[in-house]
This record gives structure tokens, sequence and C-alpha cells, in this order.
């Protein structure tokens, strides 16, 4: 590659097993396969000249770049605009339904091990160039690459082979061991890439799994639609009953449709058929015959569409399709055999199926094996959109930031391993907190803290099947602590694999410069066997919001969470790393006391919604010991905040989680007085600049890290909805006063006085002393909001105002990384999971306060 694409210039598409980061340029510079945390495949955004990338760009410089995402889905639109002309670049990764699902969900879906690039030209005619040069296990495995035909290549390393099948020739690129070629496409024509693994045998779907693969989504039944009662669901008014039912429906296999119409052949009672033989050969045009049936006579408007497909000496291929003769006049038959439909559903907008005039194929010459992969591709496209569209459907967030959320909802679910529920905290790993620095870390894994914050944002806005399925995680993580035990560990480690490994060991990939020569490159996190005490809490946290929101927890499982909370007991008292997992040595970190008290609190609270069995007088005991403690030694008088660590006196936003777990009133003194000393500016000793929260200083926090760092977004929603909960919290308690106050002043002037000192004070003129004390007290009070800054009045505006702006700092996707520089920039692994769930609680409770209190 020429040269790094910022971080936030890339858009993520996924298929639940790992995703690809695509560049605003139409380049693929990261991708793992075949999990998030397998070797990566691609990875030029640690290094530009070794990682291996996957580019397909106009030939010419001249052109212009927009990207997007198809509306309600994860299948991402990158527009290349020039003089000449003007085409959309597709990438998706598909998506396959089933219905026997591991994680205990009605309903999910497993992504299919193909990467899938469309080029579509609209407008014109444009060139383009392309090429594909992997790079396995982060650049360290070398590969052979072949040409097996003009259309298609494969890459061999480790045993592993990936192929990469197109309609335009390739060639191989012996220097670099790449594929790569140049191809003009004209307006209308779209040209498919597919980037598969051969161990993938798509023949074996496409001859007997398509009811499997492509079960009808939609609610309706088109079994009535089917004229034979075989099970096609094709009716008179599209081959494959698109106007009636939709794309998704099931579509027969070409096995089944060869052996129905040797049936219909021999069915006496079968009128007649009107026949289409398309010949096609490279030198010449297709030519299209058609002729009677023996008996002369007219189809039957009704009958299906069947096809069979034959495979000649001479690479030609003949396609048959049987037809009812009123269709015949209207079907434009593109080459190779593919037809559109007259489908008006959204997703033939990016296919281009629409009209098949402007969609010609370039299927002349290609393998019986290629034609068929087209065909299948553009099944699995279709299937793709309508999963991704009626997954988000489910989303129960109607408020002022709808977008924002439904997109970190898609966001998200990309960062899902469907197979176990679990959700990576990113896919991506040593991209730096800052540029040349050394803070770049491995996130490719799932981090037991997020369970709390996972369920909590996805149950908030509807999609409980994916809580249900984190939580399944959970729970057999809870089942195996003896193992973390017989390694000398916590019962439960801060981290594991996406399939629960408790092995990440850290290493240095020193061969690679890193993003923008940031070195070292990390895989592995040896931070997964530190000791933070704070996960025990975010643990209880997120089984007690289940059981109250989601599903009953069994038995067995609180047994488990006995054992936990036994163990904690034992050891709330001991140092840790915390929840920054600081390289500097343990503390008695603020944020651990606090998670360490929000744990007995919850084993407290399920125990008694559910009746559980537990030793109750000893948990009340400790929780109030730990909540004495925080108060006592987390709190700095000198300057009147929750400080960092014991005996510390500095700031820590972590600390801002205490009122959003209900550890402390939001509008405390101490917490307001803590509040008000992180929105300071850096210089005058806060943590806020224009809007964005640092974590710490890490001048004067010693944290064993070396270089600088940017402002933490998660920090940023955590500020945002600490404010909006003490702003709301005023503005309800003031009027609740105000309300009070009235009706004790309606209800005294309406009462008979017989002293003008016990006068209402509507009646001023009768008591010249309630004119001095009432403006006395106005004056009290302007004092008051004076010295406060009008923080306790104004706060939840304030909450506003910084979400908004926020929200400015996502990219153009509206994508989050961990971090955001001083310019704005995005820092750390992309995207980030903890940031967007964040957001989603944020966006929920800011909304929820504004609507409240009447605000617009």
């Amino acid at each position: 590659m020429e040269d790094y694409t910022p971080i936030e210039g890339h858009g993520m598409i996924g298929n639940m097993l790992t995703v690809a980061l695509v560049t605003t340029d139409g380049a693929i510079d990261w991708m793992c396969y075949p999990h998030f945390d397998s070797p990566a495949i691609f990875c030029a955004i640690l290094d530009k000249d070794k990682g291996g990338f996957y580019s397909i760009r106009p030939s010419k410089d001249d052109y212009r770049t927009k990207q997007m995402y198809s509306p309600e889905t994860n299948v991402l639109v990158t527009k290349f605009m020039s003089k000449e002309g003007v085409a959309n670049l597709i990438d998706y990764m598909p998506i396959i339904t089933y219905t026997d699902c591991p994680t205990k969900v009605k309903q999910y879906a497993l992504g299919h091990k193909w990467l899938i690039r469309r080029i579509t030209v609209v407008r014109g005619k444009m060139d383009f160039k392309f090429e594909c040069r992997p790079a396995f296990n982060f650049a360290r495995d070398p590969h052979q690459t072949a040409q097996i035909d003009d259309h298609t290549i494969t890459f061999t390393s480790n045993g592993v082979t990936m192929s990469l099948h197109s309609e335009c020739k390739m060639s191989v690129n012996e220097a670099h061991k790449s594929a790569e070629g140049h191809v003009t496409v004209s307006q209308g024509e779209t040209l498919s890439f597919i980037f598969r693994d051969t161990g993938d045998n798509f023949m074996k779907h496409v001859q007997g799994h398509f009811d499997q693969y492509f079960p009808q989504m939609d609610d309706s039944n088109n079994d009535d639609d089917d004229e034979d009662g075989d099970g096609d669901g094709e009716g008179e008014d599209g081959e494959d009953g698109d106007d009636k039912g939709g794309a998704l429906d099931h579509h027969p296999t070409l096995g089944e449709k060869a052996e129905r119409q040797r049936r219909r052949e021999a069915e006496a009672h079968r009128d007649s058929t009107h026949n289409i033989v398309i010949t096609g050969n490279e030198s010449n045009r297709r030519d299209v015959e058609k002729k009677d049936d023996e008996d002369g006579k007219k189809g039957d408007d009704k009958q299906p569409v069947n096809d069979t497909i034959k495979t000649h000496n001479d690479n030609n291929i003949d396609i048959k399709f049987t037809l009812p003769l009123a269709d015949t006049t209207e079907k434009k038959i593109q080459h190779g055999g593919t037809w559109s439909s007259s489908s008006s559903s959204s997703s033939s907008t990016l296919s281009q199926k629409g009209n098949t005039n402007n969609n010609r194929r370039r299927h002349r010459n290609l393998s019986r094996e290629l034609v068929l992969m087209i065909k299948y591709e553009n099944r699995l496209f279709d299937n793709t959109v309508r999963y991704w569209q009626k997954w988000l459907s489910k989303c129960t967030y109607k408020g002022r930031w709808r977008e924002v959320v439904e997109r970190s909802a898609l966001a998200l679910k990309l960062m899902t391993f469907v197979p176990t529920g679990a959700i990576v905290a990113s896919p991506t790993c040593s991209l730096p907190e800052s540029v040349g620095g050394g803070r770049n870390w491995d996130y490719r894994y799932v981090w037991l803290r997020d369970a709390a914050f996972t369920i909590y944002a996805f149950m908030r806005i509807g999609f409980d099947e994916e809580a249900t399925a984190f939580m399944g995680w959970v729970e057999e993580r809870c089942k195996h602590t003896e193992e973390a035990e017989k390694l000398g560990e916590m019962p439960l480690l801060i981290m594991y694999s996406i399939d629960g490994g408790m092995k990440l060991p850290e290493t240095e990939l020193h061969h690679l410069s890193g993003y923008k020569n940031s070195p070292p490159v990390r895989i592995g996190n040896d931070a997964a066997h530190q000791v933070q005490l704070d996960i025990f809490g975010e643990l209880l946290d997120s089984v007690y919001l289940y059981n109250k929101y989601g599903e009953l927890v069994s038995y067995d499982f609180w047994t488990h969470l006995v054992k936990l909370l036994e163990w904690l007991a034992d050891h709330w008292r001991d140092k840790d790393e915390g929840v920054w997992e600081v390289r500097s040595g343990r503390q008695h970190f603020v944020y651990s006391k606090l998670m360490c008290w929000v744990a007995f609190d919850r084993g407290l609270r399920l125990a008694d919604r559910r009746s559980f069995p537990a030793p109750r007088a000893k948990w009340y005991r400790i929780r109030d010991e730990i909540y004495e403690d925080i108060m006592k030694h987390g709190w700095c008088e000198d300057k009147k905040i929750l400080s960092q660590y014991y005996g510390s006196d500095e700031l820590d936003a972590s600390v801002l989680i205490a009122p959003l777990v209900f550890f402390i009133a939001p509008n405390d003194p101490r917490m307001l007085s803590t509040i008000k000393a992180i929105l300071k500016n850096p210089k005058e000793g806060g943590l806020v600049s224009n809007s964005l929260v640092f974590r710490y200083d890490t001048s004067k926090s010693a944290d064993g890290l070396e270089g600088e760092e940017g402002t933490f977004n998660i920090c940023t929603f955590w500020l945002i909805e600490a404010m909006t909960r003490a702003g709301a919290t005023t503005t309800t308690t003031t009027q609740r006063h105000d309300s009070h106050t009235s009706l004790s002043s309606l209800s005294s002037s309406s009462a008979p006085s017989s002293s003008s000192s016990t006068s209402s004070s509507t009646s001023p003129a009768k008591n010249s002393s309630s004119n001095t004390n009432n403006k006395d007290n106005k004056e009290r009070n302007h004092d008051k909001d004076t010295n406060d800054d009008d923080d306790d009045g104004n706060m939840l505006n304030r909450a506003r105002f910084m979400f908004e702006e926020m929200l400015a700092y996502a990219n153009h996707l509206g994508l989050y990384g961990e971090e955001t520089g001083l310019a704005g920039d995005s820092l750390g692994n992309f995207p980030q999971a903890f940031t967007h769930l964040s957001l989603i609680s944020c966006a929920f409770n800011l909304d929820r306060a504004l609507g409240k209190n009447g605000s617009r």
C-alpha cells in the first residue's frame, strides 16, 4: 500500500466470526481468519509494506470517494466518483440463518466464510485495478500462489488455501505472490470478486441446502402460491415469486429442479412448454432460439420456472430454461443464465437486479463452478441484506439519537462471536493510543467486565437474545473456576479467548513496524493474569440485570456465584492492578473497591428477589465495611474528590461509575464535587478538554507505561451520564420542592389568619417582613447558584451539549475507536465495543431525562 489510512478512515464488515476493515480508498488492510483472535491474513494497517492487503480502486487517481452503509445493514458501500463515471464498491461477508442454535437463541445467523466485493458502475464507465496480496499469520508464514485458470487464483500457507474468483481475468504477480489485474466496467455492469476458503464446499451448499441456508424470513407463508405443490413457491408474478413473498423464499436446488422437470415431461396431462436455449462462447454473442413443443400448444401461464445446466467439452455452457409463454416476452436473459426478478425489495438497489439490461454480467467462457458461484452469491447477498434489516427491526429505541444508537448496535453485533455468544473488546490489535508511542495492545478477546455493560445495553434497546447468548458464555466461565484456581489465578480471569480459553501469551512482532511506525506490535495479552477485583462487581451486576429483565437464573448458576462471593469476601481488601491494567504495581484502586461493593450488593438483591439461600448477615456486614472504607480512604478531603486510589490526591475518571451503579446519589455533595473537579481543564487540574475526558493525568499517575494517550471515549460517556443523572435528580428535586411550596402557600392563603405575622407570602403587602425574608432567600439562592457555577441547574443541558459534541467525533460511518486524539483523530483499537456500549447507555438515559423534564 502507498500510505497509511487514518484509523477513523475505515469501515467494518463482518460475519460474526471475524471482521475486515475497509478503507475509504477501497483497500482491505485488516482481516483475521477464520476468527477474531486468529492470525491475520491482511494487516497492512500495522505495516503498509509487509502486512498484506486487498485493494480495488480506479486506475486513475483523479477520483473522489465517499463511504456509507446500506441503510439498516452492515453492507458497506464505497463510492468512487470521477469525470469518467461513478461506481459503487460493495463489500460484505455473507450471513446464513439457522434455527438450531448452540447459544439458546431462537434463530441465529452464522457467517459464511466468504469475503465478497462487487463493482457496479452506475454512470459512465471506469477502469479499475485490483490486487490481492495476503500475508499469512501476521506476515510470518510464507505462502504459495497458483493460477488455476484466468478467473481463479489460490493462496496456500500451512495447510490453509484461500482462493480468489472473479468474472474478469487475473494474473499472478510472482514478485509479491499476489493476484492482480485491470478491468473496464461500463454503466450497468456488475463485477464480483469472491475470496473464500477452499475448504468450504460451496457446491454442496448449492446442490442440497438452499432450504437450510435461505429459509423464509418473513412471517407470511407462500405455499399457496405454489402451483404444483412442490414447494417451489414460484408464481405467475415472477419466476421466484418475489412479488409474493420476497427474495428470501425457498429456492429449490438445481438438482431438485432438474428432477422435477423430468417428472413433468413424463406426465401426460402436461400440455406444453416454451423453451429457450442459450448457447455462449467467447467469440459469438449468445443466440436465443424459441421453439414450441411437439404438440404445438401454448404453455400454461402458471407453469413454474425450471433450469438445467450442461457443460460441453468445448467449455461452452448451454442453459435450458422452461418458462411460461406469457413471461417470455418480458424476461431478459442475462449472460450465463442469470435473470432479473421483478422484486422491489430493498436489496435490489444495491445489486442492480431491477433492470437486467443495465446489469450485464461477464459470464462468457466461465467454468460451470464459477457460474454457479456467482448465482449463489446473488442469493447470499439478498439473504445478508434481509438478515441485517430484520435483526435491526427488533430495536426498541426510538429516541432523539435513533440512527446513532442503531449503528452502535449493528457494530456491536459485528463484534459478537455467534458460536459462543461472546463479544470481543475490539476486532483489532496494536493500534496505538498515541502515534509513535508504545501503548499498543491486543483487544481481540472477551473482557468479563464488559458483561454488565453488554447485558444492560442490549436489553435496554430490545436485543434480549444477544443478552441471553452472552450470559450463556458468562455462565460457562463461572462453571470452570477450579481450573483458574489450580493455576494460582483468581477464580475468574479478567479476559478470555472467544471460546473461553485462558492462555493468551503476549508476543511482540518485531518484523512489523506498527501503524505509522508505532512499535511494538503485540499479539496476546499478559494482562489476562492480572488481579482486577472489579470484575466480580460487573459479573454480579450483569447477572442481577439479566435475572430482572431477561430470564431467571438457575440454582446451579447461583451456587457458582456464591462461591465467587465467598472468595471475594476473603480478598476484597487486597490491592490489584485496577480497571486500567496498570503495570506499575498494585494499589487500592477506588474503582475496584466500588465494584466489590456492587458485587455484594447485587448478590444480596438477587438472593432476596429469588429467595436463594445465602449468608446474608455476612454479606451485609462486608458490603457496609466496603462502603465505609471507600468513604474514609478513597475520599481526598483536601481536593474534595473521590481519588484514584487510597492515599492519592489525583483524579481518575473511572470513579464516575459510582452514581451509575447506585453506590452514591448522583447529586450527593461528594459526587458533585468530584464531577466539577473532573470538568476542569487539565491545566487547572481537571480531566476535560473540549468536552472530551482523559482517564487520568499520565504525567502524575505513574502507570508503568511510556508515552502519552488521547482522551478515553468511554470516560466521556461516563461523565455525560453522571451529569445527566445529577442534573435530572437536581431538577426533579427542585420541582418537588417548588410543588411542595406552592401547595403549602395555597393552603395557608386559603386558611383564616388572626395575625399578620403568620400571613401567607401570597399577601406580601400585609407583612413587610415577608418581603424582606423572600428577598434574602432569593439572594441566598442566587449566591448558591453563582458559587456552584450554575452546574446543578444546568448540568443536564451541559450533558446534552457534551453528548452532541461527542457524536461529532465519530467517524464518517458513526464508528468509534478507544480514544480520541487532540486533533480529533481516532486512536487505539478500532472499533471499540466498550465505547459503543456506553454510547447506547448514555443516549438512552439522556433521552429519558430530557423527555421527563420537558426539554427539546
